[in-house]
């Protein structure tokens, strides 16, 4: 078992060296996805932050991190996180679907609507990086979003408008039960 824990920790140590030699971006202040190439996408969206959870980053780019979650020209604002910086250039636009030529609507999915789980999983690397403060009024944002939608629709939509918290009119899937029990309890 010793043998096993160190393979696993020298495997960890490799890892956490790779995604902070490929995936920070020094000029940004952000993790991004790469391309093969090498080239830096412009694209910032939730996985920017999941090297937190990992507990890869280290104490000055964790600070660089937070300073970026909580620009509210980007991440930040009454409702939290939009599934795309909204100083993207797709942020918000229509959308259509190259393989039917269905037209989407603004917001739709992957373009700056909240996704709970991604929501969940920046939150729990907030709490991992000591952001305690920050992982607190992260929480209070997502607890008063899925709360005012409950109150509408008895339901927990599968994504959220990220300037006005409505469930997705167009197609909602509501999904009875409380998936946001972690944040009730965080909050005592």
């Amino acid at each position: 078992k010793d043998d096993e824990a160190k393979q696993y920790q020298a495997s960890y140590k490799t890892l956490a060296q790779k995604i902070n030699d490929t995936c920070w971006n020094e000029e940004a202040g952000i993790y991004r996805n790469r391309y093969v190439s090498g080239e830096w996408p412009v694209t910032e969206s939730p996985t920017s932050f999941y090297p937190w959870l990992a507990g890869v980053v280290d104490a000055e780019r964790s600070e660089r991190l937070l300073a970026t979650l909580m620009d509210e020209s980007k991440f930040w604002g009454e409702y939290v996180i939009p599934s795309l910086a909204k100083d993207d250039p797709q942020y918000g636009k229509v959308a259509e679907h190259k393989h039917d030529n269905r037209i989407f609507p603004a917001f739709c999915y992957w373009r700056g609507n909240i996704w709970p789980p991604s929501n969940y999983l920046v939150y729990e690397g907030l709490k991992r990086a000591g952001h305690d403060m920050a992982a607190a009024a992260y929480a209070e944002k997502s607890v008063k979003m899925w709360h005012d939608n409950w109150l509408v629709t008895g339901g927990f939509p599968e994504n959220y408008h990220p300037e006005t918290a409505s469930a997705r009119k167009w197609r909602t899937n509501i999904r009875p039960g409380l998936p946001c029990s972690p944040w009730w309890e965080s909050r005592s």
